[in-house]
C-alpha cells in the first residue's frame, strides 16, 4: 500500500518540481527571494481559485460586487 502510495506522489512532486524550476527561471535576472516569493504565493492563490471553481465554490460577480459595496 505504501509502494501505491509513494508512486502517486512521485509523479506529483516532480511536477512540482518542474513548476518551481520554471517559476525561477521566469523571474527577471535582478529577482530577489521577495520576488520569489511573491509569485510562488500568487502561484498558489491562482491554483487554490482554480480548484475551488472546479469543485463548484463560485461566488457571483453581483455578490462579490455588493460585498465590496461597488454595486450600482
Amino acid at each position: 500500500m505504501i509502494r501505491t502510495s509513494l508512486a502517486r506522489e512521485q509523479p506529483m512532486a516532480a511536477a512540482f518540481k518542474q513548476q518551481a524550476h520554471q517559476l525561477v527561471d521566469d523571474l527577471p535576472d535582478d529577482a530577489g527571494w521577495e520576488d520569489l516569493i511573491y509569485q510562488a504565493a500568487l502561484h498558489r492563490a491562482i491554483e487554490k481559485g482554480i480548484d475551488q471553481a472546479d469543485a463548484g465554490q463560485l461566488i457571483a460577480a453581483e455578490d462579490v460586487l455588493r460585498q465590496l459595496e461597488l454595486a450600482a
